[in-house]
Parts: structure tokens; sequence; C-alpha cells
């Protein structure tokens, strides 16, 4: 049914291990009652409660010596609208883009099992929004949080924009006050060469920065966390929308060379979940106009604002709906051969907190890099756990520490991961990946990610 599926949750997830018309037939029942829910392939039952067995295992505290490098990622195509003319029927239409889309999936399925993939968006109708977005725009601004933009930034969505639509693009790289200068000044290097001829720009809706210090300062995440809540002055509002200006500046620049005329600039906004997307919308308006959510796509339907200055329209802002992209490993790559895509995105907010099944594997991650131990002040109980640090005692023991309980009065294993997780994605805890050694593309055209560039 919609409700076993859980369509009341952010996201709903639709049955694995099934053939694609059966998951199909899934997703169709369990988003009757909103179009417009996200939909995510259900992990195997027998797989997660393995990986929830082995959270007492010890963490590998040798991998905190070496630095996290971002994964580069294999190019699994983009779900374009088909080609059409106007001869056809609605009902052709949409049976062509459904075909369409069923094929681009089963392509996925052909090259890479389910925990190689992404959890990436299943429902056509949220691909549709974004379609429509794209479409009406004269640039397009694809938003990424600056802790990992490979995540953010698949070659399938460049080669959509630029090659299909011949659309410009601009990278905004968001966040930008949860890391240190060096590390957005490296990424934006990356990127340049990885997408030549698109425009980089930088926003953060705080203007005081963490400097990317995290486990190193006196008070961990506490620190982080009164840094980064602390309340705006007006001197901080004026820099931000300073710099808010100069993102728009840059858009209407690039829509206005590419389209060659005078004609209102449409900014096409697209962005997958808590990447920053409603905030820089809601700056560029200059008033709340988006709501801010940590919950994944928690925009759906694609929305239009203009945007004026000094009282003449300027821009056209098309907002599109947060989707999670399909994105693979490239396995080959150091580091992360065992690392499912899955638990990266959910420590980087991407999957419905609510919906993650088991919490270990992304605290494992998280803990064999970032000395958790340390930023939370926790303390291990020898008698109740077993001699060493393992994602089941850091939970265990962060579960006691803030009085979380189950029915029965045992410690609440699964919130304290979440929480965990939370703040993970909140910036509370630093979780920052440098670029891929090789600037030069080369090993990304090896992962077999398109190499393809656009004038």
């Amino acid at each position: 049914s919609a409700a076993d599926a859980g369509c009341d949750q952010p996201g709903a997830a639709v049955g694995e291990g099934a053939d694609l018309a059966t998951r199909e037939a899934l997703t169709a029942r369990s988003n009757a009652d909103n179009k417009l829910t996200s939909l995510f392939l259900r992990e195997d039952r027998d797989a997660v409660e393995e990986r929830r067995q082995a959270g007492g295992r010890p963490l590998d505290l040798a991998k905190r010596g070496r630095p996290l490098t971002a994964a580069q990622t294999v190019n699994l195509g983009f779900p374009s609208r088909p080609d059409w003319d106007a001869a056809m029927t609605p009902a052709e239409l949409d049976a062509l883009e459904r075909r369409a889309f069923a094929e681009w999936k089963q392509s996925i399925w052909e090259r890479f099992s389910p925990d190689q993939v992404s959890p990436f968006e299943h429902n056509l109708e949220v691909w549709r929004q974004l379609w429509r977005a794209c479409e009406k725009s004269t640039v397009v601004l694809v938003v990424a949080d600056v802790r990992n933009p490979l995540l953010h930034l698949p070659m399938a969505l460049h080669d959509y924009v630029r090659g299909v639509l011949r659309v410009p693009l601009v990278i905004c790289l968001t966040k930008i006050d949860l890391v240190d200068p060096q590390h957005v000044s490296d990424w934006r290097s990356y990127l340049e060469r990885m997408f030549p001829g698109v425009r980089i720009v930088t926003f953060s809706t705080r203007v005081k920065s963490t400097e990317g210090k995290g486990w190193n300062v006196r008070g961990g995440a506490s620190a982080r966390r009164k840094i980064i809540s602390a309340k705006a002055t007006q001197a901080d509002e004026r820099l931000v929308h300073e710099q808010t200006q100069a993102v728009l500046d840059v858009c209407v620049e690039v829509s206005r060379d590419s389209a060659g005329h005078e004609d209102l600039p449409t900014i096409g906004i697209v962005g997958q979940p808590n990447v920053g997307k409603s905030s820089l919308v809601n700056a560029l308006m200059g008033e709340k106009v988006v709501s801010v959510s940590r919950s994944c796509g928690h925009t759906k339907h694609w929305q239009t604002h203009v945007l004026e200055r000094d009282g003449e329209p300027f821009a056209r802002l098309v907002d599109s709906p947060g989707l999670i992209f399909a994105t693979a490993w490239n396995h080959s790559d150091e580091g992360h051969e065992s690392v499912s895509p899955r638990h990266v995105f959910e420590c980087s907010g991407l999957y419905p907190i609510p919906q993650i099944r088991e919490t270990y594997s992304a605290i494992r991650f998280i803990a064999e890099h970032v000395p958790l131990e340390d930023l939370y002040s926790l303390h291990l109980d020898e008698e109740n756990y077993d001699p060493y640090w393992s994602p089941y005692s850091i939970c265990g023991t962060f579960a006691e520490k803030r009085g979380y309980t189950i029915q029965g009065g045992g410690p609440d294993f699964h919130r304290a991961g979440l929480e965990i997780l939370r703040d993970v994605v909140d910036g509370y805890v630093l979780l920052a990946f440098r670029p891929p050694r090789d600037l030069s593309g080369q090993s990304l055209k090896q992962a077999g990610s398109s190499s393809h560039q656009f004038a």
C-alpha cells in the first residue's frame, strides 16, 4: 500500500530485488496520493541487517591520518525529455516519456547493483518539474555544497544543460563558511578545469567562518555549533547581500553573453536537497519566499520569481525541485573501494534522515575520519562495551550521555546515530572532501565520465 511505501515521509521507498516492471508497479502505487513524493529504491532487508550486525567491529583508526578525497564518478546519463512533435496526444507523450525514463533506469541496473549507486530519484513526475525549469532558463545555476562538490555535479547534468539544451551553466559553491578559504580555492581551481568555460561563484548565508576548524577547537562540536548558530548582525547581512548580488550579476552577464539580446534573463536554479538552494533563492529575493527544511526535496514544484533592481525587472528566477541525481563511484579510486555512495549521501543530507534504516555504516565512515569521541567528549565504558571504539559503542555512549533510551531503559542507538548524522549535515561536525589529485581530468575520462566541451 502507499502507507507501507512510506508516502507520509519526505521520500517513499520502493521495493528492491524484483524486475523493473515490478519496481515500476510499486512506484505507481506508492505515490498515488502525492504525485510529487520522492521515490527511492528500498534496500534489501538482509543486507541492512548484515550491516547492522557489523556495527560492533572496531574502527580503522589508521584512516584518520589520511585526508578525505572526493570520489570521481561514472557518467550514468541523464533522463532528458525525449523528442516529440505537436501531433502527439498527451497520452502518447506521457507513454513516450515513461518508456524513455524506464530505459534510462534499466541502463543503470544493467551496469551496477543497487548498493553501488546513490539513492537517486525514481519519480518521473519530479524529473518533469526539473525539465520544465531548465527548458525555460537562459542560464542554469547549479548549487553545490563546497564540502563535497563532485557529489552534486554529475557530468551528465553538465552534458544535459550545455549539450542538449545549449544553455550556459554557472556553478555556485555554497556553505563556504563551514570550511577554510584554501578548501574553497582548491575546489574552484579543480572545477574550472573539469568544466571549461563554466563560471564559478560562491555563497553563504553566514559571514562569520569556522575557518574549517573542527575537533582541534576547544569545545568540539559545541564550539562549531555556537559559531554557526550565531545571529547575524546588520553588517553581516549587508555583506551577504553584496555576495548575493555578485552571484546574480554573474548569471545575468552569462545569460546575456550567450543569448545575444537584452530580454529578461531567466535563471534556472538546480540543486540536490540540503545544498542551500532555498537559502540562495531567499537571499536573491531579499525575503523568505521558499521555506528552508532539512527534509530531502523540500521544494517539489518548479516556481518562478521576478527580481527587480532600481524598481525595474532585472531577472527571472525559476526554482526547480531538489532531487537526487544518479551517481556511481569509480571504484578504482584509492580509498573508495569499500565505500557505498549511499553512506556518503546519508552523511551529506541527500537521503531523508528519518528513512535511514541503520546508521552504523555512515557513523563508521565519519568516525574513521573524524574523532567523534573527542568532539562529543565521549568516554568508553569497557564494562558495557568492547575495549575499542566502534559505531555501536559510539552511538551507545552518545545515547547514554544525552539520556536517549528506548522502552525498557536501554540506550537508543538509532536515535543517537541519527543525531550525529544531523550534526554532520548541519556542519557542527565537519566532514569535508578535498578535490581528487588529478586536476587534468584524465582519470575522469578513464572512469567513463563524459569529457565533452560545449561552446
